[in-house]
């Protein structure tokens, strides 16, 4: 994976879009991390009260794979 580098980027309206966006994200970090935690809940609790929990992923699954992963890097 690289690093975006938004002052090379050539297309000014795609630049003014991101940097928007992370205007956006940076003033809602506090609410989208909690989302993000409630989710992570719910899904993991398979708490499916709310029906997005069911689009979700398996988050557990993902993890492991993950782990195996680094376990074979190693």
């Amino acid at each position: 994976m690289l690093l975006y580098d938004i002052e090379n980027e050539k297309d000014d309206t795609y630049k003014d879009l991101v940097q928007n966006e992370m205007i956006f994200i940076r003033k809602n970090q506090d609410r989208i991390l909690a989302n993000a935690r409630l989710l992570y809940k719910q899904k993991t609790e398979n708490d499916l009260s709310a029906g997005y929990v069911k689009a979700a992923l398996e988050y557990k699954a993902l993890e492991k794979l993950c782990r195996d992963f680094i376990s074979e890097k190693k």
